[in-house]
């Protein structure tokens, strides 16, 4: 396993997620070396996180949620996700929601081309983004939308690194998202396409141990180890703590027990990313 490039101040780095904490798990330690290096860094959340059923009873306080308490539960985590990159350095102004249909992501994926017919969200019951605070308000459900959205950003951008999900990852959205992305980069990117490193989240026997070991590594699964070039991101014990502190910003994600397990089981020596090949 080799190592993570260094960032250097000419970086400019593209982190796609498609629920916010996933870009925290992933590249809390990175973020903060690349802010600390001078490098330019932006993070694009595809959904607000909208269906986490978690976080929404404890705010809703009722069984049955509402569709209105769904998207009062997406606004609290790009609340939550604000203070959570501030701690690592990443400023407001490079911080996206897109505001596209958590756990719809594979939905919008697998629309055969040309359909125009929004999705509908089981959750919010909305058919375009309702977020104020979005990159495209109103913006439909379509699978065209969520391209050129994406495509825009990284024509604007610019990426000389891209940092997005894993096409084995267990979760629908992520591996939706990861395609979405890598099709972005393909069509938008200026002249020869930037590296793109892809990060786990969900994985059978991932990570372990499946709880804080902050002093153990972060290893790629053992189905995965043979299929790409992994790198692992060093952390210094400065560099934990500060993601340890900015992991805590996620409450909502914190009222889950089985994610309160997940979310500390990212505090290790190293994060861990693989090489992706254009």
């Amino acid at each position: 396993m080799g190592d993570f490039p260094e960032p250097g101040p000419s970086d400019r780095f593209l982190i796609t997620a498609a629920h916010a904490d996933d870009e925290l798990l992933a590249a809390g330690g990175l973020m903060q070396r690349a802010r600390a290096a001078g490098a330019d860094v932006w993070v694009v959340f595809a959904t607000n996180g909208d269906a986490g059923r978690w976080g929404v009873l404890r705010r809703a306080r009722r069984l049955r949620p509402r569709p209105i308490d769904y998207i009062a539960g997406g606004e609290a985590r790009q609340r939550e996700a604000f203070r959570a990159l501030g701690r690592v350095g990443v400023t407001p102004d490079r911080i996206v929601f897109l505001g596209y249909p958590d756990r719809g992501l594979m939905a919008l994926a697998a629309a055969r081309p040309g359909r125009r017919q929004p999705y509908v969200s089981p959750f919010t019951k909305a058919r375009a983004s309702p977020y104020a605070l979005c990159y495209r308000p109103g913006a439909p459900y379509t699978s065209e939308d969520l391209q050129r959205d994406l495509e825009t950003i990284v024509a604007a951008v610019r990426p000389t690194v891209v940092v997005t999900h894993h096409p084995a990852d267990r979760h629908r959205d992520h591996r939706a998202l990861f395609a979405f992305t890598r099709l972005a980069i393909q069509r938008a990117a200026h002249g020869a396409s930037p590296p793109v490193y892809a990060y786990l989240v969900h994985a059978w026997t991932f990570p372990r141990p499946l709880r804080y070991a902050p002093g153990r590594p972060l290893l790629p699964p053992r189905a995965l180890r043979a299929r790409h070039r992994w790198l692992r991101f060093a952390l210094t014990p400065e560099e934990l703590a500060v993601k340890q502190a900015a992991m805590r910003e996620y409450r909502s994600q914190l009222d889950s027990p089985y994610l309160r397990v997940l979310l500390s089981s990212f505090l290790r020596q190293n994060e861990l990313f693989a090489a992706i090949d254009p």
